[in-house]
């Protein structure tokens, strides 16, 4: 997806009003938002430059748009707030805000399952499913319990017990489609204590990163420039720097 470091820019375009005294009225109502990705890779083989290359083709340089994941960001969408409309609970699960967190606060969520069946809470990615991706989150439970977390068809079950632990299901999708569901599976007659939800397209979690309405995918991002060149750092390897553009 990315190495390190890379640069990230917010540009934020707003409306300026210019009298004829030289007084100037700044709005950033309706202010036009843009976020800028600056990627440089090296030590690129050849199958990468070819991708890298394959990839710049298929969207006539900065013409189509094509999905572009954050690699700094959180995919989910209101991972701090399970009660929000990112999230798609089934009905027979309870979700109740308040409860205590592993950094001190009130912010995580319990989740009761008082039915005979297991509930879920999912939230629908709208991104490739033929990536690598890690789903994590912190998790306990006053009374030993367990907890699946789902990644498409793919889940893990974890055993949960007083103490703040932070549950991993890093898995490999392999579906066509071009949309995954990731879901935290409550067992029948559970009660569970979660917090800091995190999807990332990588193979192990970074530090938590709270999310408000939008996650890190972004369905209308286009590359800046008209060409794309490599530099020759080696035999048979390269360097290069992508400009990515999203609003």
């Amino acid at each position: 997806m990315a190495q390190y470091p890379l640069r990230k820019r917010r540009v934020i375009q707003s409306s300026v009003n210019t009298f004829a005294d030289g007084s100037m009225i700044v709005s950033n109502i309706n202010a036009n938002t843009q976020f800028v990705w600056e990627l440089s890779y090296t030590d690129l083989t050849s199958v990468d430059q070819t991708a890298l290359q394959n990839h710049f083709v298929a969207c006539q340089g900065p013409l189509n748009p094509f999905i572009f994941i954050d690699p700094t960001d959180n995919m989910l969408g209101n991972s701090s707030n399970l009660t929000l409309g990112s999230w798609t609970p089934q009905p027979l699960l309870s979700i109740t805000a308040g409860a205590p967190d592993p950094e001190g606060g009130t912010s995580a969520f319990t989740l009761v399952n008082e039915s005979p069946v297991d509930q879920q809470i999912s939230q629908t990615i709208l991104a490739p499913a033929n990536f690598q991706y890690c789903f994590s989150l912190y998790a306990m439970a006053a009374i030993p319990a367990s907890l699946r977390l789902g990644l498409s068809t793919q889940s893990q079950t974890f055993s949960l017990a007083a103490s703040w632990t932070r549950l991993i299901n890093s898995v490999q999708l392999s579906d066509t489609q071009m949309s995954f569901t990731a879901g935290i599976v409550v067992p029948a007659a559970q009660t569970v204590v979660v917090w800091g939800p995190q999807l990332e397209p990588q193979l192990s979690p970074s530090r938590y990163r709270a999310t408000a309405s939008n996650g890190g995918v972004y369905q209308n991002a286009h590359l800046l420039g008209n060409s794309l060149t490599f530099q020759s750092q080696a035999p048979g390897l390269f360097s290069t720097t992508i400009s990515i553009e999203t609003t």
